[in-house]
């Protein structure tokens, strides 16, 4: 027969080894960078042309995730995604931080070769991972969604 007291305290210990981290780590809920907000510049911008997007955001921790980036419109004409980039590594560490000034992330791409002109938004939203659990159920922060605008190129002008 199984002694109470030995049952009672395995309970309590399978409890706080496993069940606690468990619960801890599924309520770490709060994302570890908060972005203000976005701009693109140029803007606006020609087809195919590298831009850059400079975010304001402040750090609570550091965490690694993956970003999601996409382009989505023309705005006005039954807007849809136009481009999908890559998911990319995202990780902002002190020395980045520095390098880009006081809380301020450029993040540097091309426009799509392809982009007619029009009125889009650059969108992205980044999986956190900050702990073991978050790597199966990441964490996903919707940034702020940035409009901007595509020009025709001038004549004479490659694509």
């Amino acid at each position: 027969m199984i002694n109470r007291s030995a049952f009672k305290s395995f309970i309590v210990g399978f409890s706080v080894l496993f069940i606690g981290p468990i619960v801890y780590m599924s309520l770490d809920n709060s994302p570890p960078y908060t972005f203000h907000k976005g701009e693109l510049i140029p803007n606006p911008a020609t087809s195919g042309q590298t831009v850059d997007v400079i975010w304001e955001y402040e750090v609570h921790r550091f965490c690694s995730g993956i970003v999601y980036r996409r382009i989505i419109g023309p705005i006005g004409s039954g807007a849809a995604i136009v481009h999908n980039y890559d998911p990319t590594v995202a990780v902002i560490n002190p020395r980045i931080a520095q390098q880009s000034g006081p809380n301020k992330l450029v993040v540097t791409f091309s426009l799509p070769p392809s982009t007619s002109p029009g009125e889009f938004i650059y969108s992205a939203t980044i999986e956190y991972n900050c702990n073991p659990l978050q790597a199966i159920f990441p964490l996903k922060v919707q940034l702020p969604q940035v409009p901007f605008g595509v020009r025709d190129r001038p004549i004479g002008q490659k694509k």
